[in-house]
């Protein structure tokens, strides 16, 4: 995984001795996926804007057929799938629905407005490590 980062402890005589955080060397292109994923999602709101009830990541809840969307994904050049949902609500940013008959629950976060500056800065950032 990209963003893999783990705490490793060291114990001497049964006692901790040391800690320290592994983090991959990959860790900054997670977050740049996570920025062109962000964008196609973006993309496929405003084209699909009356039909998607959420995304978030790398998902899209759609209402009705969703074959024009895949499409329209896999000609933007990203695989995707359909995955089938039903009986979906939110509630208080918990979007609750059946899936293969099993109740699932994603907590969606609060949609927060990231300006181009930070995105650069984060990138110089992850550049440097």
């Amino acid at each position: 995984m990209l963003a893999t980062q783990k705490g490793v402890y060291h114990y001497e005589d049964g006692k901790l001795a040391n800690f320290e955080v592994d983090t991959s060397d990959l860790s900054g292109w997670f977050y740049m996926c996570c920025v062109v994923i962000g964008e196609i999602m973006d993309m496929a709101r405003l084209r699909f804007k009356s039909r998607i009830l959420h995304f978030w990541v790398d998902g899209i809840a759609i209402e009705g057929d969703p074959y024009e969307l895949l499409c329209y994904i896999e000609y933007l050049g990203f695989q995707s799938k359909i995955e089938v949902i039903n009986d979906c609500k939110l509630v208080n940013n918990w979007l609750i629905y059946l899936k293969d008959g099993k109740k699932k629950y994603l907590h969606l976060p609060k949609r927060v407005q990231v300006s181009d500056e930070e995105v650069k800065r984060f990138l110089e950032y992850s550049n440097t490590e």
